[in-house]
C-alpha cells in the first residue's frame, strides 16, 4: 500500500469555514453535510485518504469531478460538485461524493489508469465492494443493499426500493442516474433555483438556503 500523507491542514480549516462561518453562502449547509459524509465514507469503506478540497460550481457533462494533483489554487485532493445538478435525491449526492472519493482510494491506494475514463476493472470492483455499481462508461448504474443500508445508519432515508437485478435496488425516482450532457443551464443558471429575498436583495439557490443578510440582517426566504 502506497504511504498516504496526512491531510493538508488547510483542507480541515476550510472544511470548517464552508460549513460553520458561510452564513451568507448558498452551499454552506450541503457543505457541511458533504464534510460530515467525508469522515462517514473514509472511514465505512476503509478509504484511508486524506481529507479532499470540496469545490462548488457549474459542470459541463458530469455530476462531479476529481483532481488528485494540485489544482487552480494549489492544494491537493480536489472534489468538484456540479452546482446545477444538486437537485437530486441526497443519497445520490453522498453516492456520488462516494465515487469521486474512490477515484482518490485509487490513486493512492491502487492503480489508476486513463484508459475507460478513468474507470478500469480495479475501480469498478472497488466501488462494486463499497456498494456503488459502475459501469464501463464510467457512470453509476445503481447500487446495492451495502449502499442503501450505510446511507440509512447515517440519517438518510432513501425511497423504496425493489431488486431489480440480483442485488441491485433501484428507487422508483431513479437510481440509475441519466448521463449529463451540457450544464442544464442558460445564462449560468437552471430552471431548479430558486429566488430567496430578504427584503432587500434577491439570491438564487438550488438548496436549502439558511443564512441572513448582511445588509439587513433578515433571513432570507424563498420567494413563491
Amino acid at each position: 500500500m502506497k504511504p498516504v500523507p496526512q491531510s493538508n491542514p488547510f483542507a480541515s480549516h476550510l472544511a470548517y469555514v464552508q460549513s460553520q462561518q458561510s452564513e451568507d453562502w448558498a452551499y454552506a449547509p450541503l457543505a457541511g453535510e458533504l464534510h460530515r459524509w467525508i469522515d462517514i465514507l473514509n472511514y465505512e469503506l476503509g478509504l484511508a485518504i486524506p481529507r479532499p478540497i470540496l469545490h462548488f460550481m457549474p459542470i459541463r457533462n458530469a455530476y462531479a469531478t476529481y483532481e488528485w494533483l494540485r489544482g487552480q489554487i494549489g492544494t491537493p485532493d480536489n472534489i468538484t460538485l456540479n452546482t446545477l445538478t444538486l437537485d437530486r435525491p441526497a443519497a445520490y449526492i453522498v453516492r456520488t461524493l462516494a465515487h469521486e472519493m474512490l477515484h482518490l482510494w485509487q490513486q493512492y491506494h491502487g492503480s489508476p489508469t486513463q484508459k475507460r475514463n478513468w474507470h478500469n476493472d480495479e475501480y469498478i470492483e472497488k466501488a462494486k465492494s463499497c456498494g456503488i455499481l459502475i459501469d464501463q462508461q464510467g457512470c453509476t448504474s445503481g447500487h446495492t443493499e451495502l449502499f442503501a443500508d450505510l446511507v440509512a445508519k447515517h440519517g438518510i432515508d432513501l425511497p423504496d426500493v425493489h431488486e431489480v437485478e440480483v442485488g441491485i435496488l433501484i428507487p422508483p425516482t431513479g437510481g440509475i442516474e441519466p448521463k449529463v450532457y451540457g450544464t442544464r443551464a442558460k445564462n449560468g443558471g437552471g430552471s431548479h433555483m430558486k429566488k430567496w429575498t430578504c427584503g432587500c436583495t434577491i439570491v438564487r439557490c438550488a438548496v436549502l438556503l439558511t443564512a441572513n443578510c448582511w445588509s439587513c440582517g433578515k433571513p432570507f426566504l424563498k420567494e413563491d
